[in-house]
């Protein structure tokens, strides 16, 4: 069975199907849903916790020896996604989303995750009035511990990176 809501609407409209925890598509089996959904759900809160800045609600979202992989360092622990996300987001205005989310290699206990995420922030620290979007792919290994779904392994590939001005001179 496969679910699609149409690229076609714009990054705008997409964004906000993202952050209800809406995929732009995704293939499963119906045994599937209930878990596919909850992982979804994941996703969203992941994003409204990076954005809102609620870095020690992480806990929920993380397990505690979760591992990043990313194009220029490698870090272990969820202490330390605290740490690197408070010093390099804290004082930015951010909107993470995530869309065309796939969900596949589905078991009762873990999943592999494949989604498109783009990260816009407001350029401040170079005083340029500029909006700054960051593209990635990114793979997530989740886990289900206690009853719920939790982020274990992320690897990020960069995308093309992309500076729009706000203000034109």
């Amino acid at each position: 069975m496969h679910f699609s809501i149409p690229s076609l609407l714009g990054p705008f409209c997409l964004s906000l199907l993202a952050s209800t925890g809406l995929a732009t598509s995704y293939s499963a089996s119906t045994d599937n849903t209930e878990a596919i959904v909850e992982i979804n759900q994941l996703l969203s809160n992941y994003s409204h916790i990076l954005d809102d800045k609620k870095y020690s609600d992480l806990s929920y979202i993380l397990t505690e020896d979760a591992v990043f992989h990313l194009p220029n360092f490698n870090y272990s622990t969820r202490a330390i996604a605290e740490q690197r996300f408070s010093a390099e987001y804290l004082n930015k205005t951010t909107l993470h989303t995530s869309v065309n989310v796939v969900v596949y290699d589905i078991s009762t206990t873990t999943a592999t995750v494949l989604t498109d995420s783009a990260l816009t922030y407001f350029g401040q620290e170079n005083l340029t009035g500029q909006f700054f979007t960051d593209y990635s792919r990114i793979k997530y290994a989740v886990i289900k511990e206690n009853g719920s779904w939790r982020i274990s392994e992320t690897t990020i590939t960069a995308g093309p990176y992309v500076g729009n001005p706000a203000i034109s001179s």
